[in-house]
């Protein structure tokens, strides 16, 4: 007889394939053993088997109304990314067992990946409450209010939690933020350089690096500044398959689009008719000001922003093309079908037949060629920056990774892709009839009105009183999408502007490779 006891202490210590072969056994004698399926199911689980393991699990519950069984299938279906059917199975396991804190932690993550954070933090609250020792929400929390600018209840929250736990590394984090935010920035540079935030994992350690480079650059020690910016971009690299660094997708991606932008052929019009929706794109190189400019444009009544969807990359993959320029008819109208159908789908206002939708994705710079075959008569604003401040403050930004921001990791990487990208700018801005309006980050700072005054009748709407009250605006959001949120909602100060001159050295031997688009843009 196969013991049931022995397959556990198996599955601890990792041997899950083993495992798995003894639990077949015994359920080929009985296939009723709840607890044999209930081993198989964590089993599966833990070989990433999810289809499997969501199989058993859904008999399970049929068999038996246990929490733990809603609960798994709520963390499967998190990692699977299906965020509605998460909630739907940790919403049953709460109705069998309403005061499991680890269960409303669960939830709360699927609200808050969802973009849905007052109701995150309702259960994070619910949580801390249920087991004042579990420490998890309480981070998720801290992570919301830091991100969604709830200053007061992060300081509260804060002050509370120390108490109880004051040699806890990321409270600790979290309240040198604070000193950061009051300007103490000793306070704020000795609480973190005490704590090694190694013992906690990666993530952790850069993201102390990185605080640490921004109390030093506020502090104007802009040389150690850049050796912690450097120190943490170079941990990050050596902790990730270096494959995806030096074969990069998106360079080679960029390299495809350079050809594609240069080439002579004309553009196909076959598939002319009229699109429902009124679209502008607004692309730029990352840090660039985009974050601002689509803050003030959102705030205008007869404009709606998506921010972030990547729509028209996914209808690039999905046509998978070797050569864009062959894009049929019949592909052109599916494509245009897909975009309408996913923009539909966006929960970014109403009535957006009578609106402007900008289409904010910064590097949809490189398929600015392609859009123009998509959408002939679509209009472009293009947001322009130094390039010396793009290539440094996307080198300076603890980026979530993806296969472009990975090259913000190494200096020289960042401004060669940002030489190919304005390579791909240059030959697409010379398309016909394509309609571009370019609008300089410094410009914005400078003379704010006149400048939004030009951006909006460009899009053909008139200056709306409102558009002075962005800032409030923007922090009524419940998810800020973009790193450069806080930024955005601060006053409009020029020392945003010409930031690279505080690196110079250190820039030297990146300068020489954009020098030419300082001048192209009349730096």
């Amino acid at each position: 007889m196969i013991d049931l006891e022995k397959i556990k202490k198996n599955i601890i210590k990792g041997n899950y394939k083993e495992s798995i072969d003894r639990l077949n056994i015994i359920l080929s004698l009985d296939n009723n053993n709840i607890d044999a399926m209930y081993l198989l199911a964590v089993s599966q689980e833990k070989l990433n088997d999810y289809k499997s393991a969501i199989e058993i699990y859904k008999k399970l519950i049929v068999k038996q109304k246990n929490y733990i069984f809603y609960d798994n299938l709520g963390k499967i279906y998190l990692k699977l990314n299906e965020f509605i059917t998460a909630r739907k199975y940790f919403s049953d396991s709460l109705r069998i067992n309403p005061n499991n804190a680890s269960t409303h932690n669960t939830l709360g993550i699927a609200f808050a990946t969802e973009n849905m954070e007052n109701l995150a933090v309702k259960h994070f609250l619910n949580a801390s409450e249920l087991d004042q020792k579990f420490l998890d929400p309480i981070y998720n929390l801290l992570e919301i209010y830091e991100k969604t600018n709830k200053f007061n209840s992060l300081k509260n929250l804060v002050k509370q939690k120390i108490k109880l736990f004051p040699s806890d590394h990321i409270i600790l984090f979290y309240q040198s933020y604070l000193f950061e935010k009051d300007s103490k920035l000793d306070k704020a540079l000795n609480t973190l350089r005490k704590i090694d935030f190694s013992e906690i994992n990666l993530e952790w350690e850069v993201k102390a690096k990185f605080r640490i480079a921004d109390i030093y650059h506020k502090s104007k020690n802009y040389g150690k500044a850049f050796n912690y910016f450097n120190y943490a971009n170079k941990t990050i690299l050596k902790n990730i398959n270096p494959d995806k660094f030096t074969n990069n997708i998106f360079l080679n991606e960029v390299n495809k689009y350079i050809k594609y932008s240069a080439s002579s052929s004309s553009l196909n019009y076959d598939h002319k008719e009229k699109f429902p929706f009124n679209i502008c794109f607004h692309v730029g190189f990352p840090r660039s000001g985009t974050t601002l400019i689509d803050a003030v444009l959102n705030s205008h009544s007869k404009i709606e922003v998506m921010e972030e969807v990547p729509i028209v990359d996914t209808i690039c993959k999905n046509l998978n093309l070797e050569n864009l320029d062959s894009i049929t008819s019949k592909e052109q109208k599916q494509a245009k079908l897909f975009y309408q159908n996913s923009i539909q789908q966006q929960n970014i206002g109403t009535n957006l037949y009578n609106k402007i939708i900008i289409d904010k994705f910064p590097l949809n710079l490189i398929r600015i060629k392609f859009i123009h075959n998509l959408f002939p008569n679509t209009a472009f604003i293009m947001s322009v920056r130094h390039p010396l401040d793009c290539i440094l403050s996307c080198f300076t930004q603890n980026f979530l990774l993806n296969s472009a921001m990975i090259n913000f990791l190494d200096l020289e990487r960042a401004a060669i892709l940002y030489d190919k990208v304005m390579q791909i700018w240059r030959n697409s801005s010379k398309l016909i009839n394509i309609n571009i309006h370019i609008i300089k980050y410094e410009d914005l700072i400078s003379n704010f009105n006149h400048e939004t005054e030009r951006m909006l009748s460009f899009l053909g709407v008139d200056w709306e009183q409102n558009i002075k009250n962005y800032k409030k605006l923007l922090v009524k959001k419940e998810r800020i999408r973009t790193p450069s949120y806080n930024q955005v909602i601060q006053p409009l100060y020029s020392s945003s502007i010409n930031k690279w001159k505080n690196y110079e050295k250190e820039l030297s031997l990146v300068r020489p490779i954009v020098q030419k688009w300082i001048t192209y843009f009349n730096y």
